[in-house]
């Protein structure tokens, strides 16, 4: 009995809901215009809505691409500023509070000589830590060991997949061939797997071997470090004060005057520059679509008011 109910209060729920269908379709298609006008105003507004919201869902509220990527942090000069080789020795040499702390420099542009005609490509020096602090895996080979990433160490480079499949047809013969880059020969010891997305993209890796008794002041190195578990940014950022207070004793040139070191989310530098600007965009659009929905409520109610005189003949009737 309660099954015959159901199926009867069912049936007349869909009845009722195909009638109110038709009875919507007709009334549309009676004013084309009226549908029409409604119908862009609200496009509009929902589609530049989902296009920004698409944007700001993958810039700023999806995680990088990294290994408990929430915990990955830069570590920098106030202001974001670069640091020195012999800023990165001491720090990695007293890294006892931090997980994986490794040192690049990005954006070196260097020529690739071979059987084809040169290419300029991407290549980018790290410390050994970088491949397991992001969470770079090679597909064939390895990544740096610890000889060679020392001071006078064997010239040796990393290939991005994308390069390894353009320039040399995905062969796994690539290991240990020796190729010229930027005028020296290196021999290649691993492909990284094309799920790793660097930041900044990079063609093609090559050990940073930074030496402790450097005096290189250049500040042209990027520091990332993971926080161990249950530590905090404000933690980590007192830690990092008194190691830095530490390292002016002895280096009193290499940081200015009211410059210190700062620990900051790797998320939050990469979205720094753009953040601002989606959000107040993410606002523009908002406005769009409240415009929209105020234009089709305006052209509904001119409609209704256009049909009193038939909606009271019904009414009547």
């Amino acid at each position: 009995m309660k099954e015959r109910l159901h199926s009867a209060g069912a049936r007349i729920w869909w009845d009722n809901l195909s009638s109110d269908l038709r009875h919507g379709v007709r009334v549309l298609l009676k004013a084309p215009g009226f549908t029409l006008a409604v119908l862009v105003a609200l496009a509009l507004g929902i589609g530049a809505n989902s296009a920004i919201f698409t944007v700001i869902n993958t810039v700023l509220l999806h995680p990088l691409p990294y290994p408990h990527s929430d915990r990955i942090v830069n570590i920098a000069r106030s202001g974001g500023g670069g640091v020195t080789v012999p800023m990165f020795s001491y720090w990695e040499q007293n890294s006892g509070r931090f997980e994986d702390m490794a040192a690049y420099q990005p954006g070196i542009g260097m020529n690739l000589q071979g059987s084809d005609k040169p290419e300029l490509v991407n290549a980018i020096k790290v410390s050994r830590n970088y491949f397991q602090l992001f969470g770079a895996n090679p597909v064939i080979g390895r990544t740096f060991s610890v000889e060679e990433d020392l001071p006078s160490g064997p010239r040796v480079l990393i290939l991005s997949y994308s390069l390894w499949q353009r320039r040399f047809d995905g062969t796994s013969s690539i290991l240990g061939k020796w190729i010229t880059l930027g005028g020296a020969p290196y021999a290649v010891i691993g492909v990284l797997s094309p799920s790793f997305k660097p930041n900044p993209p990079a063609d093609v890796w090559i050990p940073l071997q930074a030496d402790v008794n450097s005096t290189d002041e250049a500040h042209v190195l990027a520091v990332a470090a993971r926080l161990p578990p249950n530590v905090t940014l404000t933690e980590a950022n007192s830690w990092v004060a008194v190691l830095g207070k530490r390292y002016v004793e002895t280096h009193p040139h290499q940081l200015g005057k009211d410059e210190k070191i700062q620990v900051t989310l790797m998320q939050q530098r990469v979205t720094g520059d753009v953040r601002p600007a989606l959000l107040l965009l993410m606002g523009t659009v908002g406005l769009v679509l409240l415009i929209a929905c105020a234009n089709a409520a305006n052209l509904i109610l001119a409609r209704s008011a256009g049909r009193q005189k038939e909606i009271a003949i019904r009414a009547a009737i």
